[in-house]
């Protein structure tokens, strides 16, 4: 669904390059550092680009694939709220001391939005930052909020944690064309630690024309020896026959190798009054090794004993 991937490169290639730069730094680059880095925010499923069909033992395991496009559409929706700031602080600030800095008033020569960025440092390693606009041909009292957050860096630990949220129904108030997409998203992170821990929230989140909106919560952890989880909660109709939704929470383990489980628990919309519990394992390749549901969803197939993680994990959120 998202379309995010170029301007995500462009992120990676700009963040790498300031990285390399460690040795020249000033004091404008402290608080450029205290913007959350794409890496960051990332969450990295074990990767396979083959489309999920599975229905029998030997294919590509379902929850697998869910898993990993919705890692692909969590990471795209994140690093949306990146774009703007990384290519606002790509400039010398107008205004920088030992307490704050500034960046604005902003915008390129086409562009019909007028920001400004600021980043307070509330103390040693904390920081605070917002983004605001305004229409160009607006005066300076019409500026809005539309992306806020906190950074806390604790540079001996090598840890970094934070919040950040973004308004996009405030940037496309300010001009539908320039800012398509629809919603609000918020999320933290906690890096440094093990595992390093991504939380999101994306409240009738679009990022286009057309596409139906997404309202879930995720929460992912990797462990440095890239084993990790992720479990997720949303509400779809998930035969897109145009019936009612359903609330789905799903959890999906993986090992270091890749291998893994899916554990997901289906109520209200098609399933009615029923509560539906299904369990999928998969192997290194992501080809399904086990499944079985309580609804005869699909054929209980498979060996339990093949599974990397024997006992099922509901998700709780």
């Amino acid at each position: 669904m998202l379309r995010s991937r170029t301007l995500a490169l462009a992120i990676l290639v700009s963040l790498s390059t300031a990285a390399n730069l460690g040795c020249m730094r000033t004091l404008e680059d402290e608080y450029r550092d205290a913007i959350p880095q794409a890496s960051e925010l990332s969450v990295d499923v074990p990767g396979s680009g083959e489309t999920a069909t599975a229905a029998l033992v030997g294919e590509r395991a379902f929850f697998y694939q869910v898993t990993r496009d919705t890692s692909r559409a969590v990471n795209g929706g994140l690093w949306i709220t990146l774009v703007a700031i990384h290519t606002i602080v790509g400039y010398r600030p107008t205004e920088v001391d030992e307490t704050h800095a500034v960046w604005g008033p902003w915008n390129d020569t086409l562009n019909p939005i007028t920001y400004v960025f600021a980043v307070e440092k509330v103390e040693e390693g904390h920081y605070r930052y917002m983004l605001s606009g305004k229409r160009r041909a607006d005066g300076d009292d019409a500026y809005v909020d539309l992306l806020g957050g906190e950074t806390v860096i604790d540079d001996a630990l090598g840890a970094r944690r934070g919040t950040i949220g973004m308004d996009f129904d405030a940037a496309h108030a300010l001009d539908a064309y320039e800012h398509r997409a629809q919603g609000r998203i918020a999320a933290s992170w906690d890096i440094g630690a093990d595992p390093r821990v991504v939380e999101a929230a994306f409240d009738t989140f679009s990022d286009r024309a057309g596409d139906g909106p997404i309202s879930a919560l995720y929460r992912y952890r990797e462990a440095s020896d890239g084993s990790g989880s992720f479990e997720f909660a949303f509400r779809a109709d998930l035969d897109d026959e145009g019936g009612a939704a359903e609330d789905v929470v799903l959890m999906t383990r993986w090992d270091r190798a890749g291998a893994g489980r899916g554990d997901g628990v289906v109520t209200g919309g098609d399933a009615g009054g029923a509560v539906i519990y299904a369990s999928e394992c998969w192997d290194k390749y992501f080809d399904r090794t086990f499944w079985f549901d309580n609804a005869a969803l699909q054929p209980n197939d498979g060996d339990a004993a093949a599974c990397p993680f024997g006992e099922a994990l509901w998700s709780e959120m």
